[in-house]
């Protein structure tokens, strides 16, 4: 856990210090998407690539520092848009996958079919009231 910690944290830093947060942050902007939309699928994209949950909210939120601050107001949508997106799903890297495997006592199969279903239909839902919820807002 420490080590897991510990390198989101250091990439995080590497993000920062070499200006890729602000990058990102400018293409973000730049499409013709919502802004909780835009962080979800960002927070998706972390989730599958790096596998852990807990890595890809500290990445996914790295990344989309810079992006947050140009929405002033937003802050606990975009927040809870993040969760939403690293909610996506799981794989056999992320150590949820496996205390779902062993407590459910399932195949491994079964927590790919079953249990990511369930994980993309509440990513999927959370995000609707998210959008619905920001359009109330606006």
């Amino acid at each position: 856990m420490l080590f897991l910690f510990g390198t989101a944290g250091g990439f995080k830093e590497v993000i920062g210090a070499t200006g890729v947060g602000d990058y990102i942050a400018l293409q973000m902007g730049a499409l013709p998407l919502s802004p909780v939309a835009v962080v979800f699928l960002v927070a998706a994209i972390m989730r599958i690539a790096l596998g852990s949950a807990t890595a890809a909210i500290l990445t996914a939120s790295a990344l989309l520092g810079r992006f947050a601050l140009d929405l002033p107001g937003m802050e606990t949508l975009l927040v809870l848009s993040v969760a939403c997106g690293v909610t996506i799903g799981t794989q056999p890297a992320d150590s949820g996958f496996w205390m779902v495997k062993e407590y459910g006592n399932l195949s491994t199969s079964d927590v790919m079919l079953r249990f990511n279903g369930c994980r993309v239909v509440m990513a999927l839902c959370g995000l609707a009231i998210l959008l619905v919820a920001e359009r109330i807002l606006s």
